[in-house]
């Protein structure tokens, strides 16, 4: 007897023939009876517990979702599903290595032409087999086969029954807050993502459900939870915690929420479904801000829900219909497209973070850093004995810290001059770009909640940590640090406030770093006196920046470097005038 790796194998690898029959059966659900005469049953979504039928014609509709016909008679019109019979993945058995897993899938085996690359069903509207019967697709608010083969792909990814994909990561999330019902609550971590906050403070509040934060990582907390709050009907958190990196037991949080009928809810888009799967875990469901590690550019918008049962199926699946947020065909292309490259941006970012964690560990600078992939040293488990515990609980749900890193600098400015002087760090909110990423979340991903509310330092910097060359990124961090602690006084940052291409380079050309450190780094010359306020004054006197010139006055002593400075002008300005002659 064929067990259920072996189907969903087949489902990936193996189409009907040309000539096989392809007549379509309508799929009629009668409660007391199983589909196989032998009792065993394939787990599907929607479910087929009831229906009767041969192991071999489910396998079919499975393979051929034109094959898959829905009553339109109904005695609930909304019994009916959204999105054609797709394979449960909730046991699925991989026989690939992680690395292989997002790049070897295939999207649409049914299709005769065998694509290398799913199609994108640009449409809107199905013709539909007759009156009385409905098709696997019939409008594409309720599905499409381009979103169904992102959905499967990110299904098995998370090992879930079932996954849907939303037009934004808060879409998904809002959708996870219709499982609640007036005089609910609903729990979450302190330690949350700014959108989150904002929506379920100003948006679920409203609906006369209770919001309650707490810290998810003291599991005394979550027992108290369902003590004080025995209506908690979901636990929402992260783990690890967006921007603090707290480290929650998911396995544990499960337990508690399972022994109270709660619905465990787990952000997972700080690891990705590459480093950590919360549903094997006990987590009831798993959202995903796609727009960041799947699709890897910062170029699309997206986002996913995968469950573990069918129950929480039906009602996502609803509600992703009703309210009409389910991502666009093309969108969903994009995202399969980045899909197969997640492994390796994933591995090649977590190693950067890695390697600039221990480099931000050794700066004086740097008052207190989080960063879940490092492992505390000695000293550090002597002063803090949960630090030891967290990265132990972390390493056993996940393949590594991930790449988001978060410090603070004792003093607001600091970490703002230090934001300031970074280049190959794009200043921006969000995270998981192929592109490093820097921001302050008390005034950019975290602003939106309330500086009372607020659990996070106003000194906080956060950086995604990019597939770059980690020593062009330590470089750029390096400087950024000697400006920020006033070592050197680099004239790069006048960059974040507008200045052309062109005078940054003039700029450059004419501006030498003079701090010690900044010349004993070559170990090729002897370090300099530090540029006295009175020697940098003779050197510049004056700089003006416009958007028509650059003008300075330099002293005596400079003059080649003036010659110099006033023959790149000229080149400037002729370039310019070839441009408006152009």
């Amino acid at each position: 007897m064929e067990d259920k790796q072996d189907i969903l194998v087949t489902e990936n690898e193996v189409n009907p023939s040309p000539g096989e029959d392809s007549t379509s059966e309508t799929i009629q659900k009668e409660s007391q009876n199983d589909f196989d005469e032998e009792g065993e049953h394939v787990e599907t979504s929607p479910s087929l517990r009831g229906y009767r039928g041969s192991r071999d014609e489910v396998e079919h509709m499975l393979l051929d979702p034109g094959a898959q016909r829905f009553p339109a008679q109904t005695e609930d019109y909304n019994d009916l599903p959204t999105y054609p019979l797709r394979p449960s993945y909730k046991e699925y058995h991989f026989q690939l290595r992680p690395g292989s897993r997002p790049v070897v899938f295939d999207g649409c085996p049914e299709d005769p032409h065998k694509p290398a690359s799913v199609p994108i069903y640009q449409t809107a509207t199905f013709q539909q087999p007759s009156c009385s019967e409905f098709g696997a697709y019939d409008y594409t608010r309720s599905g499409n086969p381009t979103r169904t083969a992102l959905e499967k792909q990110v299904a098995m990814l998370e090992f879930a029954h079932a996954a849907f994909a939303f037009t934004t990561g808060m879409a998904a999330l809002n959708c996870v807050t219709r499982l609640l019902k007036p005089g609910d609550t609903m729990a979450l971590t302190s330690d949350i993502y700014g959108g989150m906050h904002r929506l379920v403070s100003r948006v679920t509040a409203v609906s006369n459900v209770s919001i309650i934060f707490l810290p998810t990582w003291e599991l005394e907390a979550v027992e108290r939870l369902f003590e004080e709050y025995p209506s908690t009907k979901v636990l929402h958190m992260e783990s690890p915690s967006n921007p603090l990196m707290r480290i929650t037991d998911i396995r544990a949080v499960a337990d508690i929420c399972h022994r109270h009928s709660c619905i465990l809810s787990i952000d997972n888009t700080m690891m990705s479904p590459h480093l950590q799967q919360p549903l094997n875990h006990g987590a009831d469901i798993v959202v995903h801000s796609m727009t960041k590690f799947f699709g890897g550019h910062s170029d699309t918008m997206g986002g996913i829900v995968a469950v573990a049962t069918e129950d929480l199926a039906k009602q996502i699946a609803f509600f992703q219909n009703a309210e009409g947020t389910g991502l666009a065909p093309f969108d969903c292309w994009l995202f399969l497209r980045g899909i197969k490259t997640l492994a390796i941006r994933v591995d090649k970012a977590q190693e950067n973070a890695l390697a600039i964690a221990t480099f931000l560990k050794r700066q004086s600078i740097v008052k207190k850093l989080f960063y879940a992939g490092l492992e505390p040293t000695q000293d550090t488990m002597k002063l803090n004995e949960q630090a030891a515990k967290d990265f132990k609980i972390h390493m056993g749900q996940a393949r590594g810290g991930g790449s988001v890193i978060s410090f603070t600098t004792g003093s607001y400015r600091i970490s703002q001059r230090l934001v300031d002087s970074l280049h190959l760090f794009k200043l921006t909110v969000s995270f998981g770009s192929c592109n490093s990423l820097v921001e302050m979340p008390a005034y950019l991903s975290h602003a939106s909640i309330p500086a009372e509310e607020r659990t996070l330092p106003d000194d906080l910097i956060r950086l995604s940590i990019g597939i770059e060359d980690v020593n062009d990124l330590i470089d750029d961090l390096q400087k950024a640090i000697l400006i920020a602690t006033g070592t050197i006084v680099e004239s790069d940052q006048l960059l974040r406030k507008g200045l052309n291409q062109e005078a940054m380079k003039l700029m450059k050309s004419m501006t030498i770093p003079e701090a010690p450190h900044a010349v004993a780094l070559n170990g090729n010359s002897k370090p300099r006196p530090p540029m006295t306020p009175t020697r940098r004054k003779k050197a510049v006197k004056k700089l003006l920046v416009t958007d028509d010139h650059i003008s300075v006055n330099i002293d005596k002593n400079h003059a080649k470097l003036a010659i110099a400075f006033v023959a790149g002008i000229l080149c400037s300005a002729a370039i310019v005038g070839m441009k408006k002659n152009a």
